[in-house]
């Protein structure tokens, strides 16, 4: 099986944003051997980059290549995979919003989209990232990103149309998770307890030698 690389690519626009959030992507991960031009034509030319069960429309999905931060998986050359993200602060919180994520049917199996997220996560935690958020369409693309850890906080659902709102069938059901990165190994929450443990046995060990 063919090795799987994961790099980074960040449009002219974000860069300011991302030095504002102390966020130097290049420091752990490698910059794309494609130009974002080079990725987005090459996606561009296979409207089928886009399955089904990724719950995304492929002409969104472009338009996300050229306004958010990606990661793209690459397999002997090709473009095998890519995921979308931004990365904000909110009351207090630095979130990464997790947009979206597309592979070829062609790669199927060969864990491109498992690559992909646990690099998000991965990044996440380097930067001291509070929570990972997303959205994503029906009950598979859920349970899938379960898997990783997120939990579902809410759930809606779309309908096509006004004149079908009375047809819950004709619906689609779309849930907003999260994932908290102080409950994955190495988040701040462990470290912080951590800490907290340190300063303890330090004090019971002066307290001993004082004793003495």
């Amino acid at each position: 099986m063919s090795d799987i690389q994961i790099y980074y690519l960040l449009p002219s626009q974000l860069i300011k944003g991302q030095r504002m959030m102390n966020i130097d992507l290049s420091t752990i991960l490698r910059q794309g051997d494609k130009t974002l031009s080079e990725v987005y034509n090459e996606i561009k030319s296979n409207p089928e980059f886009c399955r089904d069960e990724f719950g995304i429309e492929f002409g969104h999905f472009k338009g996300l290549i050229l306004s958010d931060v990606s990661l793209y998986a690459s397999i002997d050359g090709k473009v095998a995979g890519l995921l979308s993200f931004m990365t904000t602060t909110y009351q207090g919180k630095r979130l990464i919003l997790f947009n979206g994520l597309c592979s070829p049917e062609q790669y199927s199996g060969m864990g491109v989209g498992r690559e992909l997220v646990n690099t998000l996560i991965r990044v996440g935690k380097a930067f001291d990232i509070d929570f990972i958020k997303l959205e994503c369409k029906g009950d598979k693309l859920m349970n899938y990103y379960k898997k990783f850890g997120f939990v579902v906080t809410s759930s809606k659902t779309s309908y096509d149309s006004d004149e079908d709102s009375d047809a819950e069938e004709d619906g689609h059901l779309y849930y907003h998770m999260e994932l908290d990165l102080s409950r994955i190994s190495g988040g701040k929450k462990k470290r912080r307890t951590f800490k907290r443990k340190s300063r303890r046995v330090k004090r019971k060990n002066t307290r001993r030698k004082l004793r003495k």
